[in-house]
């Protein structure tokens, strides 16, 4: 059984007004698509050297995150709020999230450079001959 997760809601506001600065006139999408989700989360400070004022990574330091929060429900947030959040609210990038016949998710640390926060790639699903 699936429940709000109030939680989620800063999450899902900040998808949301992301999606609507980027989103153009083709959106809200009708058809099959193939949706791309990148979650790059912060690192922690035990991956880097400590002592140094730089703070470089660490060698062992890993590139895939593996703890909590979970991929799958980081990616039911993310599609919530990229079909109608909150509630009622115009679809945004799909009429409804049972459009995304391909998913593709990545859950790692941030590199240098990197701003955490997930990077969403949405494009449309070509036809396979089976």
């Amino acid at each position: 059984m699936a429940y709000p997760d109030k939680r989620a809601d800063p999450w899902k506001r900040a998808c949301v007004e992301a999606a609507r600065a980027a989103v153009n006139a083709t959106f809200p999408l009708t058809e099959a698509c193939h949706v791309q989700l990148v979650f790059r989360m912060p690192r922690p400070k035990s991956h880097r050297v400590a002592g140094k004022e730089d703070r470089p990574l660490k060698a062992s330091a890993p590139w895939w995150h593996s703890s909590k929060p979970d991929a799958d429900n980081l990616v039911k947030a993310v599609l919530d709020a990229l079909t109608a959040w909150p509630k009622k609210s115009k679809p945004l990038v799909f009429l409804d999230d049972n459009l995304v016949s391909m998913l593709t998710v990545a859950k790692r640390y941030t590199q240098e450079g990197e701003e955490p926060g997930c990077y969403v790639t949405v494009s449309m699903v070509e036809e396979v001959a089976a």
